[in-house]
């Protein structure tokens, strides 16, 4: 499956009140495009432009910082390879609200598509050394739907690799709204406190 659809697939186990960082690139602008055609607020989403491999960090301190509330971190190959160390850090401290999905296509589709070692590294092994609760992989649609809902559900951090196919849509676009507008709406949704 592309990443577009896995996408698609996670938003349906994503609860309104839930918060969502995604990584930088075409997979933020998949979310966005496809918040569009579901009819969905973007408030809960922060679309993480412009600085790859950070979007574990980012939601981690605001699983942090929220405790009642579930982050779901969509993560890629690439960026997670670049900080590592990132896992150690969450493994340690152990956010019971986070949810890390790896979106693995081998490659660093963004910018150019040159090869990662994705598919080289056993990444739920990873993450459970890193102290992660739970951790697995997926690679079909009927996998991931009931790996996404195991996820939904487990105590945190938990860990799921998405395997999925390189490219995305030639017509994909860029969002229509500001990264302003769409910050200021992400920080007014976060404020507001309501359990998971």
């Amino acid at each position: 499956m592309k990443r577009e659809r896995a996408i698609e697939l996670i938003l349906d186990y994503i609860a309104p009140h839930d918060i969502v960082v995604v990584t930088t690139g075409k997979a933020g602008r998949e979310l966005f495009e496809l918040r569009e055609k579901r009819r969905e607020s973007h408030a809960q989403d922060f679309l993480n432009v412009g600085a790859m491999g950070h979007a574990s960090m980012i939601a981690f301190g605001i699983a942090l910082a929220k405790p009642k509330r579930s982050v779901w971190c969509l993560d890629g190959d690439g960026a997670l390879l670049m900080h590592t160390g990132s896992l150690a850090l969450i493994g340690a401290l152990k956010p019971d609200n986070l949810r890390h999905l790896v979106l693995n296509n081998g490659a660093h589709d963004s910018v150019g598509g040159m090869p990662t070692a994705g598919f080289s590294v056993d990444m739920p092994a990873l993450a459970r050394a890193s102290g992660y609760r739970a951790a697995a992989r997926a690679a079909t649609e009927s996998e991931m739907a009931k790996a996404v809902r195991r996820l939904a559900r487990v105590r945190g951090p938990a860990f799921l690799e998405v395997r999925i196919e390189r490219g995305a849509r030639a017509d994909l676009g860029r969002p229509s709204r500001s990264l302003t507008y769409l910050k200021n709406r992400f920080i007014d949704f976060v404020r507001k406190e309501r359990r998971r």
